[in-house]
């Protein structure tokens, strides 16, 4: 099976339902700093045709040929072989910040002990069946869980 996180802007309604879900699923500690796995974008000045504003909740694109995993001289940055999302094992993880550099996404991050955080498709939810928390948070389904295979 292989899974993708879809974003549908055309249906964000720029809540943040998802990045407050990323939060509190990742125990991200904004007030120390740690920037949340998922983050959102708006475009200022930018009306669609029913002048609502546009949004884009980035994250990690779990991309095909991912750079962040041969940049990674421990080797914690990993494709998931069961959900195809790419994860991480802060365990192993130096800090060196290599798979930031390699990144041109500026999806990962470090938490306040300087170990790698990103966004693994929360995987570990997705493989017991449940959706990931960003789309289950979502009111409007403009993040949805594709489960390919």
């Amino acid at each position: 099976m292989t899974c993708r996180l879809v974003f549908k802007p055309e249906e964000c309604v720029a809540c943040n339902a998802c990045v407050i879900a990323c939060i509190d699923q990742k125990d991200t500690d904004t007030g120390a700093g740690e920037r949340p796995c998922r983050k959102p974008l708006e475009y200022d000045k930018l009306w669609d045709a029913d002048a609502r504003r546009r949004a884009l909740a980035a994250a990690c694109l779990h991309c095909v040929g991912a750079p962040c995993i041969p940049a990674c001289p421990e080797g914690c940055i990993v494709r998931d072989e069961e959900t195809g999302f790419v994860g991480y094992d802060d365990e192993t993880c130096s800090g060196c910040g290599a798979c930031v550099k390699a990144c041109a996404f500026g999806a990962i991050t470090f938490t306040v002990d300087g170990k790698v955080r990103k966004c693994d498709g929360c995987m570990e939810r997705v493989r017991r069946g449940l959706e990931p928390a960003c789309t289950l948070a979502c009111p409007t389904r403009a993040l949805v869980l594709r489960r390919d295979g």
